[in-house]
C-alpha cells in the first residue's frame, strides 16, 4: 500500500513516486505537502497557491487564499465568508444577520450573551434573573447598590447598610443619620449634627443658632438671622436691630419691617425715602403705606384724599376704607357725601340713615325732619317739641315759637314778649320797644332813630335825618324825593325832563293846565283844546271867533258877527 511509504500518499506508482495525497496535503512533485506548511492557516489545498478551506477563524477569500474573520469585523471569531459570521468574541451574540452585535447594545446591563433575549454575565449593579436577563439591583429594591439576585443584597446605596442580604436605612437607626457603617457606626450627619465618636449629635445641643458644625465648641454655618463669626454663630440684629439675615457683620441680606437693603448693604428706613412709607424692598418701591396712604401703581404712596376729598384711609383708587365726618363708606367701598343721598343729612351712616342733620332740620329715627314743618315760625329745633330759633315775627317762648306781634304790632323781631329786637316801616327801636316815626314829627313816615328820618310823606323829602317841606325848595313843587328831584308839580306846572316843574303857559300861552310840554289840559278863554291835547286859538280857525269849544263850534263871536248854531255869520249879510 502508498500509504506505507508514506501516511499522506493515496496512489503512487513506486516507493519513490506518489500519484495523489490525503486531504490536508498536495502532490507537490513525486510527493505529498502538508497545505498547513503554506500557511497554517490552510486546512485543505491543491497547490502552495491555491487553498480549498481553511482553519477555524479563518474563511476562503476571492484570491484562494484564508483571510482572518477578525480582520472584517473585530467582534468576529468564526465566519464563512467575510458576510457571514458564524461566531463572535465574548460581550458579543450572533444577529439575525449573521453579524456579531454588542450584548450591552441590546441590554447595557450584559456583559456576555448568546442572544438578545439570553443574557449569561452582567454588570456590577445587576444580576441574571431567572429568564437570564441581566436587570439592575435597584429594580428589585431602590437600595440595593449590587447583589446576587432580586432577594439578595451584597451593598447598599449611601444612607443603608448591609445586613444579611438586605439594606436597612442609616437615618432609621437614629435621628441625624445619613450614613452608616452599621446600625450601631455613623459615618456621616445630615445638617444640625455633628458625628460624635459613632453617633450624631445635634449641633443645637451646643447652640440653638447652629446648623452645622464640625464638633461641639465649632459653628460651621448658622440658621437664618445669624452670620458665622470665627467658630460661633453671632445674632445680626446685634450689629443693627434693623438687620434680618446677614453675612457679616458689616454686610447685611435682609431688612427688618420698615427698612430696605441698600447700597451699601446695610439697612435703611424706608420713612427715610417718604415719610409716608411704612413698608417697602428699596429706595424706589414702596410695600406699605401709613394710615390715609395706598400703595399706587407706580408703587409709592399716595394720599388717600388726593383721589378722594372725602378719603381718610384706603387701600386703593377704588377701594376706601374710612370717611371724613358727612360722608358714608358706599356699597362699592368709596367715600360718599351724606348729602348726596339726602339734602338734608350732615353725617350719616349710609344713604338711607342720617346721624345728624343741617340746621332747619331735626334728627328722628335716621331721617331728618323740616322744622319748619312742625310749627309756624320754627327755623331750628331739637325735635318735633323743642324749637331752639325762630323766624323773623317770632320769639323761642319755652320751647315753641311765638309771633312778636301778639306782643306788640308793630314788633318785626323780639327776644322775648317784653323786648322788640326790630320794628315794622314806620316805627324805631325806641329801648325794648317799638315808637312811631310820626310821633316824633308828622310828616315823618320812616325812621331810624327819634333824631334820624329815614322817609317823609309825599309833601316833604330826606334831607340830612330831617323831612324839609318840597315847597321849600320850589313852591310849584308838590311832591319830591330830594332838593333836585320834583316828583309832583302845581296845577299850572308840569313835570318836564329835568325833574324840575315848568309853568305849562311857557310852553304855550294858551295853556293854564298841562300834562307835558306837548299834552295840555285846560285852555285860557279864547282857546281850546285840540285833538291832539294842545290849546289852540279860536281866532285862528276863524277871526270871528272870539270863544269856541272846538275847531267846529264856536261859542261867542266878535261884535260885528252874530253866533248861529255854533258858527259866526257877519251882521252885515243880514
Amino acid at each position: 500500500m502508498c500509504s506505507l511509504v508514506n501516511p499522506s500518499w493515496v496512489t503512487c506508482s513506486t516507493a519513490s513516486v506518489a500519484l495523489s495525497c490525503v486531504s490536508g496535503f498536495y502532490l507537490n512533485g513525486n510527493n505529498c505537502t502538508a497545505c498547513n506548511t503554506v500557511y497554517t492557516s490552510w486546512v485543505t489545498c491543491t497547490s502552495n497557491v491555491i487553498a480549498l478551506t481553511c482553519g477555524s477563524g479563518y474563511y476562503l477569500d476571492a484570491s484562494n487564499n484564508c483571510s482572518l474573520c477578525s480582520g472584517v469585523y473585530s467582534s468576529w471569531t468564526t465566519c464563512n465568508s467575510n458576510t457571514v459570521a458564524t461566531g463572535c468574541i465574548i460581550n458579543y451574540y450572533l444577529d439575525a444577520n449573521n453579524n456579531c452585535s454588542l450584548c450591552s447594545d441590546n441590554n447595557a446591563l450584559s456583559i456576555n450573551c448568546l442572544s438578545t433575549t439570553h443574557d449569561i454575565s452582567c454588570v456590577s449593579g445587576s444580576y441574571l434573573s431567572p429568564s437570564n436577563i441581566c436587570t439592575t439591583c435597584i429594580s428589585a429594591d431602590a437600595n440595593f447598590v449590587t447583589c446576587d439576585n432580586a432577594t439578595y443584597a451584597n451593598s447598599c446605596v449611601s444612607g443603608f447598610y448591609w445586613s444579611a442580604g438586605s439594606c436597612i436605612s442609616c437615618p432609621g437607626v437614629a435621628a441625624g443619620w445619613v450614613t452608616c457603617h452599621d446600625n450601631t457606626h455613623a459615618l456621616t450627619c445630615s445638617d444640625h449634627y455633628f458625628l460624635d465618636t459613632h453617633n450624631c449629635t445635634l449641633c443645637s445641643v451646643s447652640n440653638s443658632a447652629w446648623i452645622t458644625c464640625s464638633s461641639a465648641s465649632v459653628a460651621l454655618s448658622c440658621v437664618s438671622g445669624f452670620y458665622l463669626n470665627g467658630n460661633n454663630c453671632t445674632a445680626c440684629n446685634t450689629v443693627y436691630t434693623s438687620w434680618v439675615t446677614c453675612t457679616s457683620n458689616v454686610i447685611a441680606l435682609t431688612c427688618g419691617s420698615g427698612y430696605y437693603l441698600d447700597a451699601s448693604n446695610n439697612c435703611s428706613l424706608c420713612s427715610g425715602v417718604y415719610s409716608s412709607w411704612t413698608t417697602c424692598n428699596s429706595n424706589t418701591v414702596a410695600t406699605g403705606c401709613i394710615i390715609n396712604y395706598y400703595l399706587d401703581a407706580n408703587n409709592n404712596c399716595s394720599l388717600c384724599s388726593d383721589n378722594n376729598a372725602l378719603s381718610i384711609n384706603c387701600l386703593s383708587t377704588t377701594h376706601d376704607i374710612s370717611c371724613v365726618s358727612g360722608s358714608y363708606l358706599s356699597p362699592s367701598n368709596i367715600c360718599t357725601t351724606c348729602i348726596s343721598a339726602d339734602a338734608n343729612f350732615v353725617t350719616c351712616d349710609n344713604a338711607t340713615y342720617a346721624n345728624s342733620c343741617v340746621s332747619g332740620f331735626y334728627w328722628s329715627a335716621g331721617s331728618c325732619i323740616s322744622c319748619p314743618g312742625v310749627a309756624a315760625g320754627w327755623v331750628t329745633c331739637h325735635d318735633n317739641t323743642h324749637a331752639l330759633t325762630c323766624s323773623d315775627h317770632y320769639f323761642l317762648d319755652t320751647h315753641n315759637c311765638t309771633l312778636c306781634s301778639v306782643s306788640n304790632s308793630a314788633w318785626i323781631t323780639c327776644s322775648s314778649a317784653s323786648v322788640a329786637l326790630s320794628c315794622v316801616s314806620g316805627f324805631y327801636l325806641n329801648g325794648n320797644n317799638c315808637t312811631a316815626c310820626n310821633t316824633v314829627y308828622p310828616y315823618w313816615t320812616t325812621c331810624n332813630s327819634a333824631v334820624i328820618a329815614t322817609g317823609c310823606t309825599s309833601n316833604y323829602y330826606v334831607s340830612g335825618n330831617a323831612c324839609l317841606p318840597c315847597s321849600g325848595v320850589y313852591s310849584s313843587w308838590l311832591n319830591c324825593t330830594s332838593s333836585s328831584v320834583a316828583t309832583i308839580c302845581a296845577s299850572t306846572y308840569y313835570l318836564d325832563n329835568t325833574n324840575n316843574c315848568t309853568l305849562c303857559s311857557d310852553t304855550n300861552a294858551l295853556s293854564i293846565t298841562c300834562t307835558s310840554s306837548v299834552v295840555d289840559t285846560t285852555c285860557v278863554s279864547g282857546a281850546f283844546l285840540s285833538a291832539s291835547n294842545v290849546c289852540t286859538s279860536c281866532s285862528s280857525i276863524n277871526p270871528a271867533w272870539v270863544t269856541c269849544s272846538s275847531n267846529t263850534n264856536a261859542l261867542t263871536c266878535a261884535a260885528t258877527h252874530y253866533w248861529s248854531a255854533g258858527s259866526c255869520i257877519a251882521c252885515n249879510t243880514v
